[in-house]
């Protein structure tokens, strides 16, 4: 289960991070483009995408299989809790970025509740159910492709041109790295 894991983070994080880097660093072409009556809302927008990276790990799965729902039910009514006691702070602090901003650490603070709990399941450590450094690599690799791309097309396009050509990109970066990923497991599932 713990290799099944590993696997399905590696495959969803392909998709998840140039999805995500691509939303960060065009968030105001895509405002100025589609929707230019609320480009105020460019910081809120940035703010709620700071949770798509936990998009790529499925941390209620192990809980699932184990018929640990109750453990679910609690993490999902801490996370509310929890928001409802940090909205106030944030938003007199931030503001509306704020506002959302608390809920994405509080999703974050949700995904650890889960892992610590499903690692206890699987009696094994919470580091292992991650594949950090696979996910640092791809990170790293995805941002710089996504800054390069950004700034080399801002300069040069309209702002439509540049989004459509960013994201353009963007599903030729996920299409390519799905099929390196699928050759790579394949090629370890024949070593195993």
């Amino acid at each position: 289960l713990i290799g099944m894991m590993n696997q399905l983070a590696r495959v969803l994080s392909v998709v998840v991070f140039p999805i995500f880097f691509f939303l960060v660093f065009f968030r105001n072409e895509f405002f100025s483009v589609l929707l230019p009556d609320y480009a105020q809302s460019v910081p809120i927008f940035l703010a709620c995408l700071m949770v798509i990276p936990v998009k790529a790990y499925s941390f209620t799965t192990v809980l699932q299989k184990m018929h640990l729902g109750h453990i679910i039910n609690k993490g999902a009514v801490l996370e509310l809790i929890a928001a409802i006691v940090l909205m106030y702070p944030s938003y007199s602090w931030l503001g509306l970025p704020g506002l959302a901003g608390c809920f994405v650490v509080t999703t974050y603070f949700q995904a650890a509740y889960y892992l610590y709990h499903a690692a206890g399941a699987l009696q094994t450590s919470m580091s292992s159910l991650l594949p950090f450094g696979n996910w640092l690599i791809k990170l790293i690799v995805f941002a710089v492709l996504a800054i390069g791309i950004h700034y080399m097309l801002v300069v040069q396009f309209t702002p439509a041109v540049s989004l459509f050509l960013g994201a353009l990109f963007t599903g030729c970066v996920i299409a390519a790295a799905l099929y390196l990923e699928h050759k790579k497991q394949a090629r370890n599932l024949h070593v195993t």
